[in-house]
């Protein structure tokens, strides 16, 4: 977690362990998810701090890698989503 000085939480981030699979080899990864930063926290640098923290606290657990997937979704989009889901 990443806090102010006055212990105000504003960002967290959890890795969960996932075993990735192709069929030929499989290799156990961590899954960076979810990672948050409140919005007026956000392009200061936390959430590339706490995942910094996060693979050095895994690499001390002997794990080699990490995913992390991206997307960009806003509120509008989650309403829409749940619109047609209900709908």
């Amino acid at each position: 977690m990443a806090e102010t000085t006055d212990k105000k939480i504003v960002g967290y981030i959890l890795l969960t362990e996932v075993k990735i699979d192709s069929g030929i080899k499989s290799v156990t990864s961590l899954s960076v998810a979810p990672l948050a930063v409140l919005p007026e926290f956000q392009n200061m640098g936390i959430g590339g701090m706490l995942i910094k923290e996060a693979h050095k606290r895994a690499a001390l657990l002997g794990y080699g890698t990490a995913v992390l997937l991206v997307i960009k979704i806003t509120i509008r989009d989650l309403v829409i989503v749940r619109q047609s889901i209900w709908e």
